[in-house]
């Protein structure tokens, strides 16, 4: 695991270097976002301060056409990455985290057809850390993808969701504390449908000398 240096931080009082506010998340950064179950403080400091990176990242599916044809797809995270709509393939060690104002972690997916036609940079998983309506800490989240979405947002676009709801453990530290995220696919107008089928995320993260 990559190692750190130690520092001392005093933030704002909330184990954060900014204010966590509620949020209505209709419309936060020009997308809509869901909530993840409330997490730990500990937890979230955790994914904060000491995540490293995303080591690998997978959302699948099927679909068929109207015509009849059928296949799968697999978004990764394989495109570039951004925090705080900062562009950078690093987010840098914890300790230069405490000038951070706020932090929003974008990685834009690539997504691959069974077919192996040629990979195509295509939608984005966004999070970033929050209070939910009763103050408890929690993850903000939006996947937005062209064959699958997180649920709220994709109940408000002009199609409906279709196949069931698929849960991705998303990892909060290196102990092994996960929190919830949830993917769908849906009916297209023109027919066509898609189903989430699974998902997985792996992490690492800081330790210290």
């Amino acid at each position: 695991m990559p190692t750190a240096i130690p520092f001392t931080a005093l933030g704002r009082g909330n184990g954060f270097p900014f204010c966590l506010d509620f949020q209505e998340l209709i419309d936060l950064n020009g997308d809509i976002w869901d909530r993840t179950q409330p997490i730990s403080l500990n937890s979230l400091m955790s994914l904060f301060w000491n995540l490293y990176e995303i080591n690998s990242l997978s959302f699948t599916f099927s679909f068929t056409t109207s015509l009849g044809g059928t296949g799968t797809g697999e978004y990764t995270n394989k495109g570039s990455v951004s925090y705080g709509g900062t562009p950078s393939g690093v987010l840098g060690e914890p300790y230069k985290r405490v000038c951070f104002t706020s932090l929003l972690y974008q990685y834009n997916q690539i997504l691959q057809f069974s077919d192996d036609s040629e990979p195509v940079e295509d939608g984005n998983f966004s999070f970033l850390p929050t209070l939910d309506d009763n103050k408890n800490y929690c993850l903000a989240y939006s996947i937005n993808a062209g064959d699958i979405m997180s649920p709220r947002l994709a109940a408000a676009q002009s199609v409906s969701t279709f196949g069931g709801v698929v849960d991705i453990q998303l990892p909060l530290d290196d102990e092994g504390n996960t929190t919830v995220i949830k993917i769908v696919g849906f009916n297209f107008l023109n027919g066509d449908t898609t189903t989430a089928t699974g998902g997985t995320i792996t992490s690492s993260f800081y330790t210290y000398t």
